[in-house]
């Protein structure tokens, strides 16, 4: 189990970062730094829910990926609207970039606080988990259109 969580944590990274060093679209750097944060978020989650064993190592790796996918995600926002069609993003984020701008970032800092001092236990990441899970969510609603 331990392998396979570290396993899936470090194959979302190098895909991520593997898109992010190609010639793709923004909106596709943007959508993968997204599923690369969910699939970390998963993994943390199912921790925090004890449908998974805790394990420090694979907490760490979901960390560093989330933090990698954090501020990934805060360069692939251009200064000018990126609205393409297959992308959820909404007008909205360049019609208030300054709130938007400062929801990723607060979810960069909580994700490098946890870094410094990383949750030892399932309650710890639920504590975690209960700081960005709305960070997430309150971006989501107000920032992505919904899926078709």
């Amino acid at each position: 189990m331990k392998l396979s969580v570290i396993s899936t944590t470090l194959a979302a990274t190098l895909f991520a970062g593997a898109l992010f060093a190609g010639g793709h679209l923004v909106y596709e750097q943007r959508q993968a730094a997204m599923k690369s944060m969910g699939g970390s978020m998963k993994t943390l989650g199912g921790m925090a829910q004890g449908a998974m064993e805790f394990d420090g190592d694979a907490v760490a790796a979901a960390l560093a990926t989330m933090q990698a996918s954090a501020e990934m995600a805060q360069g692939a926002f251009p200064a000018e609207p990126d609205l393409d069609p297959n992308s959820r993003a909404l007008a909205a984020i360049w019609e208030n970039r300054a709130d938007f701008d400062a929801r990723l970032q607060s979810l960069a800092d909580a994700i490098t606080i946890a870094q410094a001092a990383p949750p030892a236990d399932a309650a710890a990441i639920g504590a975690f988990m209960g700081q960005v899970g709305p960070t997430c969510q309150g971006c989501h609603e107000t920032y992505r259109a919904p899926m078709q």
